[in-house]
């Protein structure tokens, strides 16, 4: 859908009809401006995820890993399993491409699966299938002069001379979504496939966000996820308190580790968790920043900030400027940024 709006703007002097449509002009600036705006407001992705791991399992860090994708496209296959792949090889594990592993020439045994994996040392296999991708498209509310007209943005002038159109190139608002199903399988010789993981995700993005940042953001949820409930092993120097954000605490926002340069760590602007991210602490935009929102950092009286657990899994505080609840780690310093940082506004 292309948003468009139909005015006629006369430019003879002295006339009534030019005061009205000096209003109109006026009217078309303010409803283009407020399309920008809502799009330049929309910059960034969110993710919904929701995860079951077999708690028997305990916490076994593994160290090597299979990604594999379940489609009989190989273009796709060959896609997920390198941005998986790579996301997780870059940051925490030994990763490889069940492609390389397990060429798709033929069907595999069980058996043969778990020889291979066992002759590379890994002992579980990713498998990460996309359920589902969307797009919708989002328009301005009507304020009186957005019409429906030849598939273009545009102002209608009327001139004494010529009488032409003068058309501006129309705006397009288009959110991408993707689902995500990811399953984590224990492979061994002597018994058959056991998933001990499974995550479901949705992730969106609004306007001016391509498709590849939104399959990265996916694969990126997935591996900390992955990272913070004990199942792969961080080949990173430090040891640090993770934050976790979402309605369920479900979404990794970094570490509060003690080195501001550290890529992991929460306070590092230029990290995995800073401004290049979407939807952190660092995001001025997001619901951990919002004065109202009862996931904010920033807001008082907020009732679900982002929880702080420990190495083990178990919560230990909550990253808030609350005073009815806890930080629990490192009170004063993370209190301090928050105040100087992160919920500092600018003055209005």
């Amino acid at each position: 859908m292309l948003l468009s709006t139909s005015m006629r703007i006369s430019l003879s002097s002295g006339s009534a009809e030019s005061d009205t449509s000096y209003y109109e002009y006026l009217r078309y600036c303010a409803a283009f401006a407020f399309v920008i705006l809502l799009s330049l407001l929309g910059c960034g992705t969110t993710t919904s995820l929701v995860r079951v791991k077999d708690e028997s399992i305990g916490r076994p860090h593994f160290k090597k890993i299979v990604v594999s994708t379940p489609t009989e496209d190989l273009q796709v296959r060959d896609y997920i399993e390198k941005l998986v792949a790579a996301r997780l090889r870059g940051e925490y594990v030994t990763a490889f491409r069940a492609m390389d592993v397990l060429p798709p020439l033929r069907e595999y045994t069980g058996e043969e699966i778990a020889r291979r994996l066992d002759s590379i040392g890994a002992d579980i296999i990713l498998v990460v299938a996309v359920t589902d991708f969307w797009e919708t498209f989002v328009s301005a509310p009507n304020m009186g002069i957005m019409t429906q007209w030849g598939g273009l943005l545009s102002a209608k002038t009327t001139s004494a001379s010529t009488g032409a159109w003068l058309s501006i190139p129309g705006v397009t608002l288009k959110e991408k979504h993707v689902k995500l199903d990811a399953r984590l399988f224990l492979i061994d010789v002597q018994n058959p496939p056991r998933m001990i993981w499974r995550s479901n995700s949705t992730t969106s993005s609004n306007f001016f966000i391509g498709d590849s940042k939104v399959m990265r953001e996916a694969a990126n949820q997935i591996s900390m996820s992955l990272v913070a409930d004990g199942l792969l092993e961080s080949t990173t120097s430090f040891v640090g308190i993770v934050v976790l954000g979402g309605d369920s605490h479900e979404i990794v926002l970094g570490r509060l580790d003690r080195w501001e340069n550290n890529k992991e760590s929460i306070y590092n602007p230029r990290g995995l968790y800073g401004h290049s991210a979407a939807n952190t602490v660092w995001d001025r935009e997001s619901i951990y920043t919002s004065d109202t929102s009862a996931c904010s950092v920033c807001n008082p009286n907020a009732t679900n900030p982002p929880a702080i657990v420990d190495e083990n899994g178990a919560a230990i505080g909550h990253l808030t400027l609350n005073p009815n609840l806890t930080i629990g780690y490192d009170e004063l310093k993370v209190r301090k940024w928050l105040e100087r940082t992160i919920c500092k506004r600018k003055p209005s």
